[in-house]
């Protein structure tokens, strides 16, 4: 089993330094290829269409939907589409859940800088020595 891994070993080291040697050669005389694939250097940047040079779009700049016309109004819209934008208006309800949030919120914000200090003070596993965060 031994033996058969080696050679399995060997044939792909065989292989892959042979496929090195013959991309590092140079040689890339091939039928209906040039004889040289390098592109010659001239110092300047390389346009493909002259006159069209346009900066990269920002990734983080909204989308630009066009005029005023472009843009749709709440009251364009048919019964059944304002019926889909108004789903999730209401707020009845949402207090309670927004208020837990904020709580959870506050009790990790004290939390945070309680392992902040402790970090600052180089000292880990407060708890353990009878400091109470």
């Amino acid at each position: 089993m031994r033996s058969v891994m080696m050679l399995c070993c060997a044939v792909i080291a065989i292989v892959f330094a042979t496929s090195i040697s013959r991309s590092d050669s140079g040689d890339s005389t091939t039928e209906g290829s040039p004889t040289s694939t390098d592109e010659p250097i001239t110092g300047q940047p390389v346009t493909p269409t002259p006159g069209d040079e346009s900066p990269p779009r920002d990734p983080f700049a909204p989308y630009d939907i066009g005029g005023p016309e472009a843009a749709w109004s709440h009251e364009s819209l048919t019964a059944e589409e304002k019926a889909v934008a108004d789903r999730g208006r209401d707020v009845k309800g949402w207090a309670g859940v927004n208020d837990g949030y904020r709580q959870a919120a506050m009790a990790r914000a004290a939390e945070a800088a309680a392992e902040a200090a402790a970090l600052q003070l180089g000292v880990s596993d407060l708890g353990g020595i009878g400091v109470v965060p």
